[in-house]
C-alpha cells in the first residue's frame, strides 16, 4: 500500500493507493470527522477481494479546502489530482457525500468514468438530510463534541451494529480537533447546498444505486430518486440496516463484484 500527499497547483490531497489490478477502482468516501487515508488499512482488507483485477484509489477531500468548498469544487479537485497521477478511465465508488462527488465527475467528466456505484447517497436534500445534518451542526458549532459523535453513530449505524460496536465506533471519532469540526461543519453546508436533480439524468455510464430503507440520515427516497432520475439499477436493503449499510452488509461487495463484472 501506498500512502501519501499530492500538491498540484494549489491542492493538497491526501491519497491511498492498492492492489494490483489493471483496472482502476476510485473508492471517495463519505462525510467524517478524521481523514479517510488514516483507515486505510482497514479499508484495505475490506476490499482484498477487488485488489486482484483493480488498483485502488481511496481519496480524502482536498486538506486545503477554503472555508467555502462547494461538492463540484470538491469533484473538479479529486478529478485534477486524478489526472495527475495518470488515471484515465475508472469505475468509481461513492458513498453518501462521495456519492454526491461521483455524481458530478460523472456529469462534469464522463469520458472519465467507466461505472458508478452510489451508496446511501442523493441528488439533492430532502426532509430527512436537512433535518440529520441540521442537528449534527448545531452541536459542532457550540462544540458539544461528545454529543455530537454519539448522535452521528447512533444516526449512521444499525441496532444489531450499535449493540455490539457502539462504544468502540464512538472511541474511534473521538479526539477531533478544532481544525475538524471546522472542515465538518463546512462540509455540512456543501451538502446542504447540493442539488444536481436537474442535471442528473445527461449521466449515461451504467449506474447502480444501493441504500437502506432505515436510513436516519439521507432517508431511504435519496437512494429511489437518483435511481428514478438515472432509470438505472437500484438494490434497497431493509430497514434493519441505516445509512452505513455499505459497511454493515454482508453481500454488499459482492454485488459490487456483480455490477462491476
Amino acid at each position: 500500500m501506498k500512502i501519501d500527499t499530492i500538491i498540484v497547483r494549489d491542492i493538497e490531497m491526501r491519497y491511498a493507493r492498492f492492489g494490483r489490478g489493471q483496472k482502476n477502482l476510485v473508492i471517495i468516501p463519505g462525510l467524517s470527522f478524521k481523514p479517510v487515508t488514516d483507515s486505510a488499512e482497514a479499508v484495505a482488507v475490506s476490499y482484498e477481494s477487488f485488489a486482484e483485477a483493480y488498483t485502488i484509489w481511496l481519496f480524502d477531500v482536498r486538506s486545503n479546502a477554503p472555508c467555502e468548498y462547494s461538492i463540484e469544487d470538491m469533484a473538479n479537485d479529486t478529478v485534477e489530482i486524478m489526472k495527475y497521477l495518470g488515471i484515465e478511465l475508472a469505475d468509481f465508488f461513492g458513498a453518501s457525500m462521495g456519492g454526491m462527488i461521483v455524481q458530478y465527475i460523472g456529469l462534469n467528466y464522463p469520458d472519465l468514468v467507466n461505472r458508478m456505484i452510489l451508496a446511501s447517497s442523493m441528488c439533492r436534500n430532502n426532509e430527512t438530510s436537512y433535518a440529520t445534518l441540521g442537528r449534527w451542526r448545531e452541536l459542532a458549532a457550540v462544540g458539544k463534541l461528545e454529543e455530537l459523535v454519539e448522535l452521528c453513530v447512533d444516526d449512521m449505524y444499525s441496532e444489531a451494529t450499535l449493540r455490539n460496536y457502539r462504544d468502540i465506533l464512538i472511541e474511534a471519532n473521538s479526539g477531533i480537533s478544532d481544525r475538524q469540526i471546522t472542515e465538518f461543519i463546512s462540509r455540512i453546508d456543501a451538502v446542504h447546498e447540493f442539488d444536481i436533480s436537474n442535471q442528473l439524468a445527461t449521466i449515461k455510464c451504467p449506474v447502480l444505486v444501493m441504500g437502506s430503507e432505515g436510513d436516519r440520515v439521507l432517508g431511504s427516497q435519496a437512494s429511489k430518486e437518483i435511481a428514478a432520475q438515472l432509470n438505472c439499477e437500484l438494490y434497497m436493503y431493509p430497514d434493519s440496516f441505516s445509512h452505513c449499510v455499505y459497511d454493515e452488509a454482508p453481500d454488499f461487495k459482492n454485488r459490487v463484484h456483480a455490477f462491476l463484472d
